[in-house]
């Protein structure tokens, strides 16, 4: 490649490559772009150029394709690093899905083409497999030639691969990367965790609407079949890790039921009101982790033992009919003195801290849920 440095108030340095019609631009703010298949006329037009500027708005930018940042290409190498290329292929190879003879999309090139798909969502098929053939090109092997397969080449070959790798690969990969350093990631000796569910849509098309559903509205139904998920999330880092998704129709609740096996002891799972029920509250806390859980507004606790410092422990059931039905203890806080303002969640955590908690703000109104991992004790704070 042949470089050139040019005087000009937007370009620093041209460079050139004759055999491939690889024009790179480095530019003042130190941005480098790449442009593909540029005749060696555009290259000379652009150094004898009298504004560089001018003359790369006008024949450059306006005529050829999006240039590609090389910052694109060392993603890709991010990419390769958290998702190994020996852990692709063993996965692979365990669902009999490597490719037996040689392809121009082999099976472990289609699974860094997927998980591209969601870093380039709003290009083409095309062009997120064009931008990840020529930054393996670029990373690996400069003078390759890179072959971008067609529509029905890519259809075949994500077909070919199927969904069970990707899902395999995500339960033994994704897990939760935060360091003790990592901000907003850690309350005191506790790893964050957030449980939470959204909906997301997908293609328009009828073997989706069969699979998954689409939501009511007030005239007809939605543009879009939806999915439905639920996950954790590590706070700090927002990784999205034990994810579970179904139809629409699929509560929420239900899909917690396996995602909260996946929680660990040295963990505190926060998660909204619509959350706490007896199966999935006992599951929770069955892993070892702390629980922090908004309760709904209308829940009842009643007093079933005051406590020395003013809370009292309560009883949920499995079922309205209280007979016979396994108790949850839960501690609330005292809320019949006028006076009494405790911040959700300060109360029922200080005991287990060696000094008083951080201020968290203003008290707010609210039910919490906390489980405190002491035998089968839970606890809720209520303040006002």
């Amino acid at each position: 490649m042949r470089d050139a440095a040019v005087e000009s108030t937007t370009l620093a340095k041209v460079s050139y490559d004759d055999a491939r019609g690889l024009l790179q631009l480095e530019f003042c703010s130190r941005a480098v772009y790449q442009y593909f298949s540029v005749s060696a006329a555009v290259h000379q037009s652009l150094l004898d150029a009298s504004s560089k500027g001018r003359y790369f708005n006008q024949a450059i930018r306006a005529e050829l394709p999006a240039g590609s940042r090389i910052t694109d290409y060392i993603s890709l190498g991010v990419i390769a690093r958290f998702f190994p290329v020996e852990k692709i292929r063993a996965v692979l190879d365990e669902t009999k899905r490597a490719s037996v003879r040689e392809r121009d999309l082999p099976a472990h090139v289609v699974v860094y083409y997927v998980i591209a798909l969601a870093l380039y969502m709003r290009s083409s098929y095309r062009e997120v497999l064009r931008c990840l053939l020529e930054g393996v090109q670029w990373l690996l092997e400069p003078s390759a030639t890179v072959k971008v397969a067609g529509k029905s080449g890519i259809s075949q070959a994500r077909s070919r691969l199927g969904s069970e790798p990707l899902q395999k690969l995500y339960k033994a990969i994704v897990v939760p990367i935060a360091e003790k350093q990592t901000k907003g990631a850690w309350y005191r000796e506790w790893r964050l965790i957030s449980l939470d569910g959204s909906t997301l849509d997908t293609a328009d098309t009828i073997e989706n609407e069969k699979a998954f559903g689409r939501p009511g509205a007030s005239r007809g139904t939605s543009a879009f079949p939806k999915i439905r998920f639920v996950a954790l999330l590590e706070n700090g880092t927002h990784v999205l890790w034990a994810a579970r998704m179904d139809k629409y129709q699929t509560d929420e609740i239900t899909l917690a039921q396996d995602v909260v096996l996946a929680l660990r002891r040295g963990m505190l799972c926060l998660a909204d009101r619509f959350f706490p029920a007896y199966k999935l509250w006992r599951q929770a806390a069955q892993t070892g982790a702390d629980l922090l859980w908004r309760t709904r507004q209308n829940a009842r606790l009643d007093v079933d033992q005051r406590l020395h410092d003013g809370s009292y422990l309560s009883r949920i059931y499995a079922y309205a009919v209280h007979a016979g039905a396994a108790p949850i203890h839960t501690v609330l806080p005292p809320c019949h003195a006028e006076s009494a303002r405790v911040h959700p969640c300060t109360a029922a955590l200080k005991q287990r801290c060696r000094r008083p908690p951080a201020p968290l703000g203003p008290p707010k109104t609210s039910r919490i849920g906390i489980w405190r991992g002491n035998g089968d004790q839970a606890s809720r704070v209520n303040s006002r």
